[in-house]
């Protein structure tokens, strides 16, 4: 009896502990907050897995190789943590905790050198652009940007319109106002305004004008393919152009391709749109760090056209098509460019405005001089350049009856000191946008 009475003593005793005597209110109990920490990052990855692997299959397919890595790291470290919630809340102080530890000072360690050293990339020089809901991206509009860079230094303005150069009106009597579409090489990317090919044109065309005054407008924005200049174009036609020359460039071929999975069809199967998307974590790594960026450009599929892979990070695929060795049959590639520049000149013709289409090289299609350092990013050392472009180019305009601009000679006769293109980025110097000026100025029919 004494034992039990001791038992019974004890046990009110940690009641008491448990329960509010008089004057005395419940707490509940404390939760500890490093469990909670963990099941916190289970749900957070394994949602991660979950969002990676529906937008991989479902919004964006196919799912690369990278993309199932991604999906496989998450999911193992979501269950390791909640392994790890479990085991905290019965035990504050296991030792699961120390390889946590470990790994976060390692990550942390890693992250914080893999973005100083991404510092030492080459650092932005094309203007400031937003995403847009029809055009895909557009410049932002009445902004002046002076853009430093070791290889492009150089000052751009725009208008209300998001368009390069001065605030365009209405168009004063005896005036022709030519239209320049394309894309940075049109935009001028790394040179001042006056020194663009566009600004040449219309000051040669002045010059030599007895009583029309020519006007011209640059609409030329990065990374444009003839899709996106066709439906900037709809949008402009309000300024009244009397003749539109349309630049088309060596990488249009492949991101016209890439546009075109991201575009929006009416009933009839017409493109009305292009949404722009903001960069995924995958390009915003390979911009910004050096070896998590380097990891991810080994394990993303780069042979697949996306405007993730073909617009904004180089890529060997983007101008397989100017090469000796390229087997691809690309009859369906050039179906779609050249939809796209027939209904800008359906346009032209519908109302009476002059159409040219012109075309050009870049640096490794004029010498092995030119361009000598970005080219590695794009093709082999020993890659050897077809003409087959311009042969394509050349036949296709002929049978749709569009007058051509052909400016690859000009740029190969070229034999003076100053380079046409820079040495690391792709786009003409001063000297280049001269040689396009001339071509334009003596073979448009104005």
């Amino acid at each position: 009896m004494r034992g039990s009475a001791s038992q019974m003593s004890n046990l009110e005793t940690r009641s008491a502990g448990n329960h509010p005597g008089p004057g005395r209110t419940a707490t509940a109990p404390r939760r500890r907050p490093l469990p909670v920490a963990f099941a916190v990052l289970a749900a957070g990855t394994w949602l991660g897995a979950g969002g990676l692997l529906l937008r991989k299959t479902v919004f964006v397919p196919p799912i690369g190789l990278g993309s199932l890595i991604a999906i496989v790291v998450l999911t193992t470290v979501g269950g390791l943590a909640f392994w790890t919630s479990r085991v905290l809340r019965r035990q504050p102080r296991h030792a699961c905790l120390r390889p946590w530890l470990a790994a976060a000072m390692v990550l942390f360690t890693c992250a914080g050198i893999d973005l100083v050293c991404g510092l030492w990339k080459p650092s932005r020089h094309g203007p400031l652009m937003r995403a847009d809901a029809r055009h895909h991206h557009v410049l932002l509009p009445n902004q002046t940007a002076t853009l430093d860079d070791t290889d492009l230094p150089y000052t751009m303005r725009t208008n209300a319109r998001g368009l390069r150069g001065g605030e365009i009106g209405a168009k004063p009597a005896q005036t022709r106002r030519l239209l320049f579409l394309g894309d940075s090489f049109t935009m001028g990317k790394g040179v001042d305004e006056a020194d663009t090919f566009v600004a040449r044109v219309g000051e040669r065309l002045n010059a030599a004008s007895t009583g029309i005054r020519y006007e011209v407008v640059n609409a030329g924005i990065d990374s444009y393919a003839p899709l996106l200049s066709r439906l900037e174009f709809e949008d402009l036609l309000d300024l009244d152009f009397d003749h539109v020359v349309h630049c088309l460039d060596m990488s249009d071929l492949m991101q016209e391709q890439a546009y075109r999975r991201l575009a929006v069809r009416d009933e009839d199967g017409h493109i009305v749109g292009v949404p722009g998307r903001p960069r995924s974590l995958a390009e915003w790594a390979m911009q910004h760090t050096l070896i998590t960026g380097m990891i991810v450009a080994a394990l993303r599929d780069a042979s697949e056209v996306t405007v993730g892979n073909f617009v904004r990070q180089p890529n060997r695929g983007l101008l397989q098509h100017t090469l000796a060795d390229d087997e691809v049959d690309r009859a369906h590639q050039w179906d779609a460019i050249f939809a796209s520049i027939g209904d800008i000149v359906a346009i032209c013709r519908a109302r009476d405005i002059a159409y040219t289409l012109a075309i050009y090289p870049w640096g490794h299609q004029v010498s092995e001089q030119e361009w000598s350092t970005g080219r590695r990013f794009f093709m082999e050392p020993d890659a050897e350049v077809s003409d087959d472009v311009r042969t394509t180019v050349a036949e296709r305009a002929q049978r749709a009856g569009i007058a051509l601009v052909d400016a690859f000679d000009a740029f190969r006769a070229y034999d003076a000191d100053a380079p046409l293109y820079f040495d690391e980025d792709m786009h003409w110097t001063p000297a280049g946008h001269a040689v396009m000026a001339d071509v334009l100025v003596q073979q448009l029919r104005l």
